[in-house]
């Protein structure tokens, strides 16, 4: 059994690299040949960025895991 890899795109409703970001992944999704989950989430307050640990606009995570290296050692949490 393969498992499913997940992937969340988490971004401000004003993000405009969000739609490249999406792109990304959709072309990931159409190159791959493992199972996937692809969901999107939009970070509209405060209180939503900082209980999922968003560190700014767009933000892309495999498996629960940020793709950019080392990013949450030293991240303040939020929107600007």
């Amino acid at each position: 059994m393969t498992a499913i890899l997940r992937i969340e795109l988490l971004y401000a409703p004003d993000c405009r690299a969000a739609t490249e970001a999406r792109s990304l992944i959709d072309r990931l999704v159409r190159e791959s040949s493992g199972p996937m989950e692809v969901r999107e989430v939009i970070i509209a307050s405060l209180e939503e960025a900082r209980s999922l640990r968003f560190p700014g606009s767009p933000t892309i995570r495999v498996n629960g895991l940020d793709v950019e290296p080392g990013l949450e050692a030293n991240c303040v949490y939020g929107l600007a």
